[in-house]
């Protein structure tokens, strides 16, 4: 005859568990289906209106760039819906370092621009980075898009 085993009753305090790391989720599943519903606070509110995080500078200190700054920030505010400013020159002359400094102004509101979009294109090609700006704005298109679709979506939502 076989022993039947021994049940523990639904009610009795089950020995203490210890678990570590994080849980994360709506609805978690322990044990012998009991459900514990996890209320997780709302995501934090983004500090900055820029679509695209603008990296923190990289300089310990900053060197002003005299007539070039300046002649940044007057094309930025020459008016228009949207701008877009590409800085070439050698490296290690600080191109970075000014796009750091103009990105965060216009983020802040100095130049009189709602949004900052950031975007790295060093050795990328000119497709690529139209879908890095259009995956950091949220515009999904179809994967049989075309690089004049993606062009047209851009132009469209600035």
């Amino acid at each position: 005859m076989a022993k039947d085993k021994a049940k523990k009753p639904d009610d009795e305090a089950a020995p203490g568990v210890s678990v570590g790391g994080s849980v994360s989720g709506s609805n978690i599943t322990i044990g012998n289906n009991n459900t514990t519903n996890i209320i997780q606070p709302p995501p934090a509110a983004e500090i900055h209106s820029a679509l695209g995080a603008i990296p923190p500078a990289r300089a310990d200190a900053y060197v002003r760039r005299g007539n070039i700054e300046e002649d940044l920030r007057a094309a930025l505010r020459k008016g228009g819906v949207s701008a877009i400013v590409g800085l070439h020159a050698p490296g290690g002359t600080g191109k970075t370092e000014l796009a750091y400094r103009i990105a965060n102004e216009a983020r802040e509101g100095k130049l009189g621009f709602e949004n900052a979009l950031w975007l790295n294109v060093n050795d990328r090609s000119a497709r690529e980075v139209a879908r890095e700006a259009l995956r950091i704005c949220g515009i999904q298109l179809a994967p049989e898009a075309t690089q004049s679709d993606e062009l047209a979506e851009l132009r469209h939502y600035f």
